[in-house]
């Protein structure tokens, strides 16, 4: 029953929260990293999954994560479920493995299930600081969780992760928020013990930039040619399905990145204006023939 949908020119994403929420607009794309509080009053939402995997990296090169039994064990430890349920208020799903669950090729029987108490005594076992450095008053610097402080959601998960395991033993973590460039320029250098970070996968899965060596996106400096090798098969495989099971189990041993989660598309509308809306990541107006929209007269 339309015959024009405009668009309404925002500087910044508060403008645009504020012309939704006076109902200038009826629609609004969002990103669950958004802070939705500032939007004033009741609202719909319609989300389709993304590619987009939330991870946390490790400094592989140096301390205590170029040991594969420390990062499995701190990966094992992320309460995944919690962050996508209750940090993205479930605009996330939580995922294991760097491919989305959603995906036929997710190895959903390969999950390790989460116990709190089991994973924070194994990352108590590693909290003592390696040989020689004790002395030497290393062991008592903080583990240095970069995070980019322009994005609130990774800012939030990054101090609840930190929160979480911090008392594990007596790990000491600190949580360090620059901004972007600054944030891009620490990782290139390797100043860090972790880092949050966000990638956009592509369609077929091709995990070789972020976990291959030397990789664009694989600022850790983690190496294993056994896991290029993998990497290579599983991108040239026929069943890539059994292909992502062998990479699987080299990500559970070697743990390079511990995933966790992957980010929802979403729109939202006021209440009752539109039916039938089914965005895609690319297309918010996706299927818009079938919509049943319901506008005030006037409007």
């Amino acid at each position: 029953p339309v015959e024009r949908i405009s668009l309404i020119h925002a500087k910044d994403r508060a403008t645009a929260m504020y012309l939704f929420s006076s109902r200038r607009a009826e629609l609004l794309t969002v990103d669950p990293t958004d802070d939705l509080t500032a939007v004033a009053g009741q609202y719909e939402t319609a989300s389709r999954p993304t590619t987009v995997l939330q991870f946390l990296g490790f400094n592989t090169a140096r301390g205590v994560f170029a040991s594969a039994e420390a990062r499995s064990a701190f990966s094992r430890a992320i309460p995944r479920q919690t962050i996508a349920e209750v940090q993205m208020a479930g605009l996330g799903t939580a995922a294991q493995f760097p491919i989305s669950p959603l995906s036929p090729l997710y190895p959903a029987a390969m999950e390790v299930p989460y116990n709190r108490d089991e994973s924070l005594a194994a990352l108590a076992t590693l909290a003592a600081p390696p040989e020689g450095e004790e002395e030497s008053g290393e062991g008592e610097e903080p583990l240095v969780l970069l995070v980019n402080e322009e994005d609130a959601f990774r800012l939030t998960s990054a101090r609840f992760i930190a929160d979480t395991l911090s008392p594990a033993g007596g790990w000491k973590i600190e949580v360090r928020s620059l901004p972007w460039e600054e944030y891009l320029a620490a990782l290139t250098a390797g100043d860090f013990d972790l880092y949050f970070g966000e990638v956009r996968l592509t369609a077929n899965w091709d995990l070789t930039d972020l976990l291959g060596t030397a990789g664009a996106l694989n600022y850790g400096g983690f190496t294993d040619p056994a896991m290029d090798a993998l990497l290579l098969t599983f991108a040239a495989a026929g069943d890539q399905t059994a292909a992502f099971r062998v990479l699987a189990s080299q990500l559970l041993s070697s743990a390079p990145i511990a995933p966790v989660c992957f980010k929802s598309y979403t729109v939202l509308t006021h209440p009752g204006v539109v039916e039938g809306m089914g965005p895609s990541v690319s297309s918010t107006f996706f299927g818009v023939e079938n919509w049943a929209v319901h506008l005030a007269a006037g409007e």
